[in-house]
């Protein structure tokens, strides 16, 4: 008994001197761990004299990081039995604050031993490394694309945080811009590589050359097309509309024509139709709210072959309306009317409607001409009244490419323009009436009389330049030429190195034979005339010729 108690007493003062305890140790000193971790493990290892039983307790002391809130380890308490050599793990949970914060730290520490020792490796420096997958959704609910630009761009956003790979499906609706029609529908995945804060979505957009109102469709992102842990925004539907930057509204536009046999006329564009940017008014509604109009209570009416009127006083105004364009910027509600009486309406809704003066009665015109076999006659977009005149077999001529065509338009064709006006009549009869030229007794006018209800009424056609446009910067174009002005019935003004010239359009237009664009410009001519000055031949980029005289000016009327 003296023995074992001895066995006792020195086995007892080994271990309190520590000569036969084990060993407790962690087996890393640092750990780096992801804020998405959600939990990482620390082992806790026994070495050494295992012959009692051991005890120790890991724990946590908060740092930069804070307990509860970014981590939980209150303590953890492990043991061992004797002989008991194996290694034990606490876990430690890590929690995500969806913040962008930075690295946290904190300390795990081997505290309270029981029987064994502890290791140098006695603490681990805990390093949480902010990582954050992001939010996802659009930078913007709207966008805004020119029709003209071959994609539509939209960019979605990676905010709070932008680590590891994530990603999001995405889609596009129809809205007003149709499938197909205005864009091309696209649907698919967006990945964000570690570290991406934004990508875009390209759509393809369809363009045209016609004008119309700005369209829309949606793109949207689908919540439940994440991944990567990621997390949606509240902005998921980004509405992208289409600009339209085409000028030419007039091809969908409704069109308005009554067909007359023997006449090729252009169509007139339907104004009693809703406007396309206030369906709430017609286009006739819009042209009659412009101020010059309304303040003098004057108003346009349009009939069913698309003649267009305004009654001023005494006269009427007839003319067709032919196109609808978009307006330039800043420029204000008007009517305005050209030297050659065409012209065009800007209304409050930023459109121009253009239009030609028109003959209120062709129908008495052609009754007039088919006693003269000319009863077939073409009116132009440009206003004019062609009226054929045959002349024998057409000749063959070959065109730029050496081909050889008929030339059916090679015959003269006379040129009349209808006044924009017609005035109250004393002719008892209606018809058509030869007159002198107001400013030019040696040349005519033609005086058409039709009744307007009870009102008997007359509206000149006269002759006139082809294309007035283009003769006018033909003219201006020649070095020392200025100051060029169609002033109606057929007469043209310029000022020659400050000297005062004019010219009288000739009724004849002709189809220059073997047309090439290099002929094309004016030149002098013989003085048919005979009043000393040399004519002019305008030779259009249309191909076709026409004679114009010199006459005294300045001219006065008579």
């Amino acid at each position: 008994m003296r023995s074992s108690a001895l066995l006792a007493f020195i086995l007892s003062s080994l271990l309190s001197l520590n000569l036969l305890a084990g060993e407790l140790a962690f087996t890393v000193t640092s750990v780096n761990v992801n804020e998405n971790a959600s939990t990482f493990d620390v082992t806790v290892t026994r070495t050494g004299t295992l012959t009692t039983t051991a005890s120790v307790t890991v724990k946590s002391t908060a740092g930069t990081a804070a307990a509860v809130s970014e981590y939980i380890n209150g303590s953890s308490a492990l043991s061992w039995a004797i002989a008991d050599g194996s290694s034990q793990t606490v876990s430690v949970t890590i929690i995500d604050d969806a913040l962008v914060d930075g690295d946290k730290s904190f300390t795990l520490d081997l505290v309270s031993v029981s029987n064994d020792t502890i290791g140098t490796n006695n603490s681990i420096a805990v390093t949480i490394v902010d990582f954050e997958e992001g939010v996802l959704q659009f930078s913007a609910t709207s966008v805004n694309a020119s029709e003209s630009n071959s994609t539509a761009s939209v960019t979605v956003s990676r905010s709070l945080g932008s680590s590891g790979e994530v990603s999001i499906d995405y889609s596009t609706n129809d809205g007003t811009a149709l499938d197909q029609s205005d864009y091309s529908s696209t649907s698919g995945t967006l990945v964000f590589a570690d570290g991406v804060s934004s990508m875009s979505i390209l759509i393809p957009l369809l363009a045209d050359s016609i004008g119309e109102i700005d369209k829309s469709f949606e793109v949207v992102l689908a919540p439940t097309g994440l991944g990567g842990n990621a997390s949606a925004g509240t902005s998921l539907t980004s509405v992208v509309t289409i600009t339209d930057d085409d000028s030419d509204f007039t091809p969908p536009m409704v069109k308005l024509l009554v067909a007359v046999e023997d006449v090729i006329q252009t169509e007139s564009i339907k104004l009693d139709v809703p406007s396309l940017l206030d369906s709430q008014r017609s286009l006739l509604e819009t042209i009659n709210d412009i101020p010059v109009l309304s303040i003098t209570d004057l108003f346009a009416e349009q009939d069913a072959s698309g003649l267009t009127s305004i009654e001023h006083g005494v006269n009427k105004v007839y003319f067709r309306p032919l196109a609808m364009l978009r307006a330039s910027v800043g420029v204000n509600e008007a009517v305005v009317i050209y030297d050659d009486e065409s012209g065009f309406f800007v209304t409050d809704l930023g459109f121009v409607i253009t239009f030609q003066p028109s003959l209120a009665a062709i129908a008495i015109l052609q009754t007039a001409l088919a006693e003269f076999d000319l009863g077939e006659f073409t009116i132009s977009d440009t206003g004019n009244i062609s009226i054929q005149v045959e002349q024998g077999p057409p000749p063959l001529e070959r065109d730029e490419n050496g081909e050889i065509f008929i030339n059916n338009s090679y015959y003269d064709r006379f040129n009349l323009r209808p006044a924009l006006i017609a005035s109250p009549s004393v002719a008892s009869q209606t018809g058509i009436q030869v007159q002198a030229h107001p400013l030019l007794p040696l040349e005519s006018i033609i005086v058409v009389n039709f009744l307007d209800g009870t009102i008997m009424r007359d509206q000149v056609l006269s002759t006139a330049p082809l294309d007035s446009n283009e003769l006018t910067s033909t003219l201006e174009a020649v070095n020392g030429v200025n100051d060029v002005i169609y002033a109606g019935q057929g007469i043209v003004t310029y000022t020659f190195e400050q000297e005062n010239y004019a010219l009288f359009a000739g009724y004849i237009i002709r189809n220059v034979e073997r047309f090439l664009t290099s002929l094309v410009g004016i030149s002098d001519v013989a003085d048919f005339n005979n009043d000393g000055n040399p004519d002019l031949k305008m030779i259009y980029s249309s191909g076709d010729e026409q004679t114009f005289y010199s006459i005294p000016a300045p001219l006065t009327e008579q």
